[in-house]
């Protein structure tokens, strides 16, 4: 007993605490990574340049000459896009956050609509009135992408 459990610390202390993970979620987010990793190499091989002013791609510092690492790295990540890219295509990433995203949408429109309906008698006014219309706009422009701390309808920044 006191074996299993030295080997469960010691895979906790190397490798960290297992956490929950959507499937499609994970692909989406590795590929926004390698996308900002992509960008990130990208600027500094814009940054790293030779004395007439063009970019370093070739290393000549050694007996053969090669890539330059930035240009290595960067043609690994994009590789890394292009495979995580395909899986979540495979996987339908893309179709399931778009349903995902339509069916906030649709949510937020059905409590928008019961709301403006039940104050609209409530107040006594008519549900399309420019008052309640106005309102009900103004609501929803707030809840799609108002707040910083949140994310926009369906989870898309």
């Amino acid at each position: 007993m006191a074996a299993a459990r030295e080997h469960v610390e010691d895979q906790f202390r190397r490798f960290g605490q297992i956490l929950p993970v959507r499937p499609l979620e994970a692909l989406r987010d590795e590929i926004g990574r390698t996308a900002g990793i992509i960008a990130i190499i990208e600027s500094e091989i814009d940054r790293t340049v030779t004395e007439d002013g063009g970019p370093v791609l070739v290393d000549t510092a050694g007996l053969h000459p090669a890539p330059a690492p930035l240009v290595s790295l960067h043609l690994a990540q994009r590789q890394q896009l292009v495979r995580a890219a395909e899986a979540a295509v495979r996987a339908g990433v893309e179709t399931a956050m778009t349903d995902l995203h339509e069916a906030y949408q649709d949510r937020a429109l059905d409590v928008a609509e019961m709301v403006a309906a039940d104050l609209a008698a409530e107040l006594g006014l008519d549900p399309n009135s420019p008052q309640v219309i106005g309102a009900v706009g103004r609501a929803l422009a707030r809840l799609d992408g108002g707040n910083a701390d949140r994310p926009a309808i369906g989870g898309v920044a």
